[in-house]
């Protein structure tokens, strides 16, 4: 993508011509002349910063229970700007004509799969794509003196764009003070979200905090919000994480060692107060969410009359993991990943995926050829319809609500339903290492039987 090789001007000017008339944006970055060592991004670390539309959020100087909502929302919150949801990311040269990208929150790095760089024709500016195939969502912005400027756009859920801004060189998260933190707030938290609204649903807070320096995650009943990497300015914290389709920022104001209340902010579409006090709760068991009918089912009959799905590669006598999932979820990649390494070990069963899909696909199929191919997997994954949960539930006949995507599913080999998962905990979470062992010992119970 990155060639080196030298050409002339005048095949420059007719490879030119020719992006014109194909309506490209790009000409190929080797046709430029860079006066730097490097041949095309200038390399490090960057600071990028999605600019949220709303107003900067209110903040908390007494405990929910002493002030009512509309005088908070009236408080200023913290002196962060909260309009901006920052994100740190490397432009990494393993050769002088080819870079690579790594997003970074907290221990997690993750390289987008393809990126395209050159000039615009439109503008006379160097601009670089960084595309989310897997989300149907990317980054594109004008990139110019150590700066980038342009937008993020995710195409699954319409026409959902955020502003972009993005500078190199600097490697902080949030802020470069230093102002010492009025307590640790290491450790579980138990969490209630919603309570601005009537939908409150219930989580846990997992805080690892070194001075002024904070990574953490929430777990909730259908998953977790990622790696969150942020920091602690006296008796405020603020945490973010972007991975190309979520874009999460949460801010809190502690009040000694005894509360928290905050803002939970998903992109620019979403947000809702939160509180949480010292100390873990229990969320309901994941193989317990689910009420299921556990009655025989050809799994071939199943998938032809739900969804239309004829496979003949699919046996009957075999057992089966059905996985709901979404191509638009990281919840579901991470789940994607483990069923993966699962069909590995357990030849004997069959992992099936069914993909419930947000709007604008134009070939649902190819998209899901190509998710397959990015990930690696080796099992089946079929085009199951609109991602919805009222959807999924209505197709499935031995399940009356859909709690989460992703969502599973253990059919021994008989075909009787024997257990279900809703949700998944990623590897940010501390529940990811006996997750593993518990979904190991559910294929246990099927593939024995």
């Amino acid at each position: 993508m990155f060639s080196s090789n030298t050409r002339t001007i005048t095949s420059w000017v007719n490879a030119a011509v020719k992006l014109l008339m194909l309506g490209s944006l790009f000409t190929l970055s080797s046709c430029l002349e860079f006066p730097n060592k490097y041949s095309q991004m200038p390399p490090g670390m960057w600071r990028g910063v999605l600019l949220l539309d709303d107003p900067a959020l209110s903040g908390i100087k007494k405990p929910l229970d002493e002030k009512s909502l509309s005088e908070i929302r009236s408080l200023q919150i913290n002196e962060i700007n909260s309009d901006e949801l920052p994100f740190l990311f490397e432009v990494i040269y393993p050769a002088p004509d080819s870079f690579f990208i790594e997003i970074i929150n907290g221990k997690e790095r993750i390289q987008p799969s393809r990126i395209r760089f050159g000039r615009s024709l439109a503008t006379a500016k160097d601009t670089i794509e960084i595309h989310f195939p897997e989300y149907r969502s990317l980054i594109k912005a004008i990139v110019e003196d150590r700066a980038m400027e342009g937008v993020f756009i995710d195409s699954s859920r319409g026409s959902y764009e955020i502003p972009f801004v993005a500078k190199q060189g600097d490697n902080y998260r949030f802020t470069r003070l230093q102002k010492k933190p009025s307590a640790d707030i290491s450790g579980e938290w138990a969490v209630e979200f919603g309570i601005d609204s009537d939908n409150k649903w219930p989580g846990v807070g997992q805080f690892e905090q070194e001075g002024n320096e904070l990574s953490a995650t929430f777990t909730t009943e259908t998953g977790d919000y990622r790696f969150l990497e942020g920091c602690v300015q006296q008796d405020k914290f603020y945490l973010s994480a972007f991975d190309g389709s979520h874009a999460f920022m949460f801010e809190g104001k502690i009040f000694g060692e005894d509360s928290i209340i905050g803002v939970f902010k998903s992109g620019d579409h979403f947000e809702t107060y939160w509180k949480a006090v010292p100390g873990a709760q229990a969320l309901r068991d994941p193989f317990a969410i689910l009420e299921i009918n556990r009655n025989v089912y050809s799994t071939q009959q199943l998938l032809q009359d739900s969804f239309g799905i004829q496979a003949r590669e699919i046996k009957n006598s075999k057992p089966v993991v059905l996985e709901l999932m979404g191509t638009w979820c990281p919840n579901c990649k991470d789940a994607s990943s483990f069923l993966n390494a699962m069909q590995k070990k357990y030849p004997e069963v069959q992992f099936i995926a069914l993909a419930f899909e947000r709007k604008g696909l134009e070939s649902p199929e190819k998209h899901l050829t190509s998710y397959k191919k990015l990930l690696g997997l080796n099992y089946p994954v079929f085009y199951a319809g609109p991602a919805s949960k009222a959807y999924a539930a209505q197709k499935l006949p031995f399940v009356e609500d859909i709690a989460s995507f992703p969502s599973f599913f253990f059919m021994d080999a008989s075909g009787k339903l024997v257990n279900s998962y809703s949700g998944f905990y990623g590897p940010a979470t501390k529940e990811y290492p006996d997750q593993r062992k518990a979904l190991m010992k559910a294929i246990d119970s099927i593939s024995k039987n």
